[in-house]
């Protein structure tokens, strides 16, 4: 338990985040060879507006990145009771424990 589970859960959201600014630029490219390799947003026809797609994107991950903390948080929590829980085990009465 001395690792700390938070560290990669930041370096995810960082690149996250810094990949959709690189998709972004991609996308809104002129060069027609730079433009042909980013098959993104040719897939999803639907999508008209790169920055209103990639600001709903961005909204996601952020709350994504929460719900991923919590969860580190309470697998930490459940982890460390669950080992302090160990010495109940030998208390008499055993309901008790």
């Amino acid at each position: 338990m001395n690792s700390n589970p938070l560290f990669p859960i930041w370096e995810a959201y960082q690149f996250t985040k810094d990949s959709l600014t690189i998709i972004k630029r991609a996308v809104k490219t002129k060069n027609p060879l730079e433009r042909q390799r980013t098959i993104v947003f040719e897939q999803r026809p639907e999508v008209f507006n790169v920055d209103d797609f990639t600001q709903i994107v961005k909204v996601e991950i952020k709350e994504l990145f929460v719900v991923s903390l919590w969860a580190a948080f309470e697998r930490f929590l459940r982890n460390y009771l669950q080992d302090k829980g160990v010495l109940l085990t030998g208390i008499t009465p055993i309901d008790l424990g």
